[in-house]
């Protein structure tokens, strides 16, 4: 799968150049889960910002 289909980067044509760009959130996202693959301990953190992303969707 290509890298912009993952939502991982955008891209814009300007010309004949092409600019990319990160997405800052997906590639967050997606690293953080690949850790709580690998990494069993990281398991308490995936709870701990579940908790922290609800409470900022309540503000």
């Amino acid at each position: 799968m290509p890298i912009e289909a993952a939502g991982l980067v955008t891209s814009e044509k300007r010309g004949q150049f092409v600019f990319y760009a990160l997405v800052p959130e997906s590639l967050a996202n997606t690293f953080n889960g690949f850790v709580q693959e690998v990494c069993p301990v990281s398991r308490p953190l995936k709870r701990e910002s579940a908790t922290l992303a609800e409470k900022a969707k309540g503000q």
